[in-house]
Parts: C-alpha cells; sequence; structure tokens
C-alpha cells in the first residue's frame, strides 16, 4: 500500500521547493549581471578615445579613466548602469557634434553603444541558457 501524503504537506513542500529554486536564479543573474557589467566597463573604456588636443579643460585621459558602474536593486528589480563621471560628453563623443565655430563637425567615437550591445548579447545568451 502507498502512503498517503496530507495535501498541506505537498503544497508547502512544493512551495518551499520553488522559492529556494527562485532564489537560486536570482543570486546567478546578479552575479551574471555584475559580471557583465565589469566586462562592459572594461570595453568601454578600452574603446573610449583619449584627448589629445591643445585645449587644456580636459585631462588627457579623464574621460576613459571615468567610467563607473552603478547597482540598484529595489522592489525585485536590479538595475546596473555603466555611467561616466563626465556625463556631458558621453553624447558628445559618442554621435559627433558641431565644433565650435559652427561650420565643422567633429567625428563620432562609437563606443557605448559597442559594448551595450556585446553586454545584451551576453545576457540574452545567460538567459537561453537558464
Amino acid at each position: 500500500m502507498a502512503d498517503k501524503i496530507d495535501i498541506e504537506d505537498l503544497l508547502k513542500a512544493m512551495l518551499e521547493a520553488y522559492t529556494q529554486y527562485t532564489e537560486e536564479v536570482i543570486e546567478s543573474l546578479e552575479q551574471e549581471l555584475q559580471e557583465v557589467a565589469k566586462e562592459a566597463r572594461k570595453e568601454v573604456k578600452q574603446l573610449s578615445p583619449v584627448y589629445t588636443g591643445k585645449y587644456k579643460t580636459v585631462d588627457n585621459g579623464r574621460y576613459r579613466r571615468g567610467w563607473r558602474i552603478l547597482i540598484e536593486k529595489s522592489n525585485g528589480r536590479i538595475r546596473v548602469t555603466v555611467h561616466n563621471r563626465i556625463y556631458q560628453l558621453t553624447h558628445l563623443l559618442e554621435d559627433g557634434h558641431v565644433n565650435r565655430d559652427g561650420t565643422t563637425q567633429a567625428k563620432a567615437f562609437p563606443h557605448i553603444g559597442v559594448a551595450n550591445q556585446h553586454a545584451e548579447e551576453k545576457i540574452d545568451k545567460f538567459l537561453e541558457n537558464l
């Protein structure tokens, strides 16, 4: 004869297993997001242009050294941001801009979009294998 299992005990066991699995998935996702953020920061740092001009308003390499990672957790959500301390230059360097004289166009240095695309691909691949 088979032993009888109380439905309440079965539900408790299923809920406990589900909770444990969910916590493990969230933990592994957080670790993966941190790793991808570090890799994205490293990549965007390598691709960032270094100022070599004659105007000394920006130190040589200051923009490149300014990349930081910000991880925010709230309400069960995780938000990872790779940002630069000199945020005013990011869109100007990424997309190019009109120079001070108003007639010539500065060259664009695509570096943020490239690193972002690679980070998204890594996250997608991780989620597919989850």
